[in-house]
């Protein structure tokens, strides 16, 4: 037999591959490896976004809205090292428990029990820390004219500041993705939003962790430029409304010399009744600073200081010693002036006390009762109320019906 003619015999050798079961057993293994490590790093993720939401942003710095065209500043600050404030706060959430008790008398018998458990205590100290602290600033910048221009509102709540930023950017991503630009526009790269209808228009931005509000475009683009300069430019030429004051001081409000009447303005939309009994003070005055300390939850008392203006001092400020009373629904508002010492350049000084906080607090101070009238000076007694209006008989007589 020949083999000449035969292929030569191969001497590669060949491992057989497994079964396939053992082969689909390899590729589970590898997806299940894969899909852990999904989970573990969305897990991850959600840890260090939810510590990112809850981590506190940076409180708002006052002179940050503040320049040389500031002629008008306030502020309300509520700290969670000052004890008056956390009283306040305490009882502000303890009147909201029992609104909300009250609101829920129609709870079955059996289901009270457990809804009460929730609400008949106390506030506690780390509900109060959820809230504070709390930064509100109004600004007014001088106009072309050389006016107090439109009011302008901070708002700086550093335990909530994240969110802010997150809802902020949520609602940019959806406004592109539906690319509507009615109403947005962009300043700095900051988003300005017309929030309101027409008959009230509002606008809002959001630029960092702090809110800005106004009712005029104008407003919101210049706070947008005050708040995207760096740390520390511009602060030598920032006027004196940010000066010293109390450490202690959870209000404050100062306007520069010459727009005494933006002070008188702001006054009188946030309080009437005490505003328009302090205006004739401050008619064609220079500056003016007024600051005030919590003391517990009921009682804030203060100073308001009125420097000499161009023109002579109109009323004398002993007739405006006195007490004047603002009636709520639930409790009365009392605010009580009297003089002291003026230091040189003053026209008036007078130490403010307001009793009655908590109760305006409640209804907000949509619920004054704007009664015109001055400060009368007996102190302690109240304003004169007016005359009630005459009550419709409960029947009206059978009409006579004409004879025959």
């Amino acid at each position: 037999m020949e083999t000449s003619n035969l292929p030569p015999t191969s001497t590669a050798t060949y491992e057989p591959l497994g079964p396939p079961r053992y082969r689909g057993r390899k590729f589970l293994i590898g997806c299940l490896v894969a899909f852990v490590a999904l989970v573990l790093l969305l897990v991850v993720l959600f840890i260090a976004f939810t510590a990112w939401l809850r981590t506190p942003s940076p409180a708002l710095q006052a002179h940050r809205l503040v320049d040389a065209q500031s002629v008008f500043y306030a502020d309300v600050r509520l700290r969670a090292e000052d004890p008056g404030v956390r009283e306040f706060v305490r009882a502000a959430l303890k009147r909201q428990q029992e609104k909300t008790e009250e609101s829920a008398g129609h709870v079955p018998g059996p289901l009270q029990f457990v809804f009460d458990l929730g609400h008949n205590r106390e506030p506690s100290d780390k509900e109060i820390d959820k809230i504070l602290p709390v930064v509100l600033v109004w600004t007014r910048q001088a106009d072309a004219s050389g006016a107090a221009g439109p009011l302008l509102l901070g708002i700086s709540l550093p335990r909530a500041g994240h969110t802010f930023q997150m809802l902020d950017s949520f609602a940019g991503i959806v406004a592109r993705f539906r690319r509507s630009e009615a109403a947005r526009e962009t300043h700095r790269g900051e988003e300005i939003w017309r929030l309101g209808g027409r008959k009230e228009e509002m606008w809002g931005a959001v630029v960092g962790s702090d809110v800005l509000l106004a009712r005029d475009r104008e407003a919101i683009v210049s706070g947008i430029d005050r708040l995207s300069r760096p740390p520390g430019e511009g602060e030598e030429a920032v006027p004196p409304l940010v000066a010293a004051r109390p450490s202690d001081a959870v209000f404050h409000l100062a306007s520069a010399a010459g727009h005494a009447d933006a002070a008188a303005e702001v006054l009188e939309a946030a309080v009437p009744a005490f505003g328009e009994a302090v205006r004739p003070l401050m008619k064609d005055a220079g500056a003016v600073t007024m600051w005030g300390c919590l003391k517990g939850t009921d009682l804030l008392e203060g100073e308001l200081r009125i420097a000499e203006g161009a023109a002579a001092a109109r009323p004398d400020a002993s007739e405006y010693s006195g007490a004047i009373t603002v009636p709520l629904k639930e409790g009365n508002v009392t605010f009580r002036v009297e003089p002291i010492a003026k230091a040189p350049g003053e026209r008036h000084a007078l130490r403010l006390e307001i009793a009655g906080i908590e109760a305006a607090v409640r209804h907000g101070l949509n619920s004054f009762q704007n009664r015109s009238g001055r400060i009368h000076p007996e102190p302690g007694v109240p304003s004169p109320e007016p005359p009630e209006p005459p009550k419709p008989p409960e029947s009206l007589p059978p009409p006579e019906r004409p004879g025959p």
